[in-house]
């Protein structure tokens, strides 16, 4: 086949949309300070608020399950249910389902190339 590209998920970069972007802020200034939300994620959270690419795609995934059940964690504990509807929100633009149809770009590595 002409034309592909063969991308290593460990290095190729993630770009979300700015309302995927916009909603990973909202879910941040909800869940901030909460202390049924592990440091780490929380940080995690902040960066990918910031629209900055994420590296590796196999480590999004992972990252988006980590931050989808830290965040029913805090709203378990909490009883939030901005923060659900937020993290609801976030989904359904993750899924396409929002205004923007593309909300993902894969940025391949450097060294990627055509086979």
């Amino acid at each position: 086949m002409t034309g592909l590209l063969k991308i290593d998920a460990k290095t190729a970069k993630i770009k979300f949309s700015q309302e995927v972007v916009k909603s990973l802020g909202r879910l941040e200034a909800l869940v901030h300070g909460s202390a049924h939300y592990s440091p780490e994620l929380l940080k995690n959270l902040q960066d990918w608020a910031s629209g900055r690419p994420i590296s590796g795609v196999s480590m999004a995934l992972t990252e988006m399950a980590l931050i989808t059940r830290e965040t029913m964690k805090h709203v378990n504990a909490t009883g939030d249910t901005r923060a659900e509807e937020t993290l609801g929100e976030l989904i359904s633009a993750l899924m396409g389902l929002g205004l923007d149809p593309n909300p993902v770009s894969v940025l391949p590595s450097p060294r990627t190339r055509a086979r």
